[in-house]
């Protein structure tokens, strides 16, 4: 999240300052949470700064803030394409001022850091399940490399069907967030054989993945060509027109693409094995939850390299 919002790279150390802070800020944000009786994930934090709570002022001005307003300048430092300078860019036609973005780029900290936990760990939970909609995404992935000598980059989405379908159809479903948008599984509305999602919130489309997995989804995630682009604009975008006028959505969703298309080049994904060797799934059914965002429970995993690419 730090390489889409703010540009800056991934932090390799634990000893790493900037993390350190990160860090300190989340534990605090935490501790928070149990002193108003869990009931800080109900505070945007651009409001905070006006609300008479002390504990809450405590933590704006001491460690958000500064921790905010230190990444964004750092940014705008940066050769790296990332949020803050979309927002920057964008400036004179919204009107925002340098306290705007950084308060906005403050919310998305706070939401993205849960979202892509979210949304990475519910991914590798379905394609566990569906052993056979991985296989065919790494075959096709594996034919795109025989062919191109590379690996494929967001901009070569519309040449792979099977992953575009997984995605969207994975994207369809919401979680609950740090910004309480509801949970709920969407229901489609049918026109002129493409599918419009009941809930069109891009906010909660962004927020997390999934829930309410239904069995007929392995069969869509196979061959439903319906959701393979978006009718707005021809663009194989999971996240469909919400691109147009929210630069984090494109940004997010091109990093969902990497974490996907990385780990299945290299490995496949399998559930973890117990001391007697049988298979354990994590739970599609039931979940824990943590800081607004739903994890499957036992979530534990195999990430099987590869050894030969007849594998695939």
């Amino acid at each position: 999240m730090l390489f889409l919002v703010f540009g800056s790279p991934s932090i390799a150390s634990l000893d790493n300052k900037l993390y350190q802070r990160i860090e300190l800020t989340l534990l605090k944000y935490s501790e928070l949470g149990k002193v108003l009786d869990g009931q800080s994930s109900q505070w945007p934090f651009s409001s905070i700064v006006t609300c008479k709570d002390k504990n809450l002022d405590v933590f704006y001005h001491t460690y958000f803030q500064p921790l905010i307003q230190y990444l964004v300048q750092l940014a705008r430092e940066v050769e790296q394409d990332n949020m803050v300078k979309r927002m920057d860019n964008t400036n004179q036609l919204h009107r925002f001022n340098s306290d705007s973005i950084s308060s906005i780029m403050g919310e998305f900290f706070m939401i993205s850091c849960n979202s892509m936990l979210s949304m990475t760990v519910w991914v590798y939970t379905i394609l566990c399940y569906y052993p056979d909609v991985q296989r065919n995404i790494s075959r096709e992935l594996n034919r795109f490399i025989m062919l191109n000598g590379r690996q494929p980059t967001f901009s070569d989405r519309s040449r792979l069907p099977c992953y575009v379908s997984f995605q969207d159809q994975c994207f369809r479903y919401h979680a609950i967030s740090i910004t309480n948008t509801i949970q709920k599984s969407s229901k489609d509305t049918i026109h002129k054989n493409h599918a419009f999602g009941e809930c069109n919130n891009p906010s909660q489309r962004t927020h997390g993945l999934g829930w309410h997995f239904s069995s007929t989804a392995s069969a869509l995630f196979k061959s439903n060509t319906r959701f393979n682009s978006s009718p707005h604009n021809g663009k194989n975008s999971a996240l469909g027109w919400y691109t147009h006028f929210n630069p984090v959505i494109e940004l997010m969703e091109k990093h969902m693409f990497n974490i996907i298309i990385k780990t299945l080049v290299r490995c496949t994904i399998k559930p973890a094995l117990s001391h007697r060797g049988n298979k354990l799934y994590p739970s599609l059914a039931s979940y824990s939850e943590m800081g607004g965002i739903k994890i499957p429970l036992d979530f534990k995993i195999r990430l099987v390299e590869h050894q030969h690419t007849s594998e695939l």
